[in-house]
């Protein structure tokens, strides 16, 4: 956690901007754009960090669609991180226009050790996805999903509802006990 952060009320557009200046020199190392659609005000209930990492890991990939893309093919070599309020809570989607999920793969994006990657290029463990999603679910009380085309790109859509401090902060604080 970084210190006096946590549970509390976070600036998406923020934390997304900080990933997306840490993913710069990945990003223009494989000629990718990362592009911010973000009102300032869009905002959650939660710890900054764990937004941070789902950020990264999504952004990573999308950054990464892109390996077997022959950048004189014409298509868009950028990823669209874009965050929008509903009346409900906040949407975020992570976009590229890489080579795209097989629709056999689809279903099993989220499992722990299911990789797409190859290992001649960015090599995956697998793992980043099913983090990102239990993360998404357990810590934020939101939804992932996914959609895709091989060859056209990815999308993964995640929302999260609204939430005060309060009620969160009784979220974090419930410790089950054993009888």
């Amino acid at each position: 956690h970084r210190p006096g952060q946590g549970r509390q009320q976070q600036e998406l557009a923020d934390e997304a901007g900080q990933v997306i200046d840490m993913l710069s020199y990945k990003a223009t190392a494989a000629r990718v754009m990362i592009e911010l659609r973000a009102p300032r005000d869009v905002s959650f209930v939660g710890d900054a960090v764990r937004w941070s990492q789902v950020i990264m890991n999504l952004t990573t990939n999308g950054i990464d669609a892109y390996d077997d893309i022959d950048e004189a093919s014409g298509r868009p070599r950028r990823v669209v991180v874009a965050l929008a309020h509903t009346p409900a809570g906040c949407v975020c989607t992570v976009a590229d226009w890489g080579s795209g999920i097989a629709p056999d793969h689809l279903s099993r994006v989220f499992d722990p050790f299911f990789t797409t990657k190859s290992c001649s290029g960015a090599a995956g463990t697998g793992i980043g996805l099913s983090i990102a999603k239990r993360i998404i679910e357990k810590d934020f009380k939101g939804r992932i999903t996914v959609t895709s085309e091989p060859m056209t790109g990815t999308v993964f859509s995640i929302f999260l509802p609204m939430i005060s401090v309060e009620s969160a902060d009784e979220a974090a604080s419930f410790e089950p006990r054993r009888i």
